[in-house]
């Protein structure tokens, strides 16, 4: 059936203007719009709802551990490689480049106070044992 066979469905929308949409063939109704498809219409926006398009919503099941930046980069390669791949939903891949960001983040801040503590430490003439690790 060729667009310019159909006709303007003849429902109209919640504003009072007239739907935009082509009727169904054999109905005055477009699919949003025909009394006897509502319960396909729930089904329809149920599905749209949990599609994911065939993405998995998990990483596979190894644990990552967030302890130095190495780990978070070997997290961080395996999630980009899973979205590129389409194994993974963007959304979780952005969720998990957030949460390698803020681990990032603590362990920087972490390095600083151990740094700052020694520095302290050292100035007011106390000795602490430090992992010299910390520092680099």
């Amino acid at each position: 059936m060729k667009r310019r066979d159909c006709l303007p469905c003849t429902a109209k929308k919640k504003s009072g203007e007239p739907c935009t949409l082509f009727a169904q063939q054999g109905s005055r109704f477009c699919f949003w719009h025909d009394p006897s498809k509502a319960t396909d219409r729930i089904i329809a926006a149920s599905r749209g709802g949990r599609s994911t398009m065939g993405k998995s919503n998990t990483l596979p099941d190894a644990e990552f551990k967030l302890d130095s930046a190495t780990s978070i980069s070997t997290l961080l390669e395996s999630t980009a490689n899973s979205v590129l791949k389409g194994s993974l939903d963007t959304r979780r891949g952005q969720c998990v480049a957030y949460i390698c960001t803020v681990a990032l983040k603590s362990l920087e801040a972490s390095a600083l106070e151990s740094r700052l503590a020694a520095l302290e430490a050292r100035l007011h003439g106390k000795t602490i044992v430090e992992d010299v690790k910390t520092w680099n």
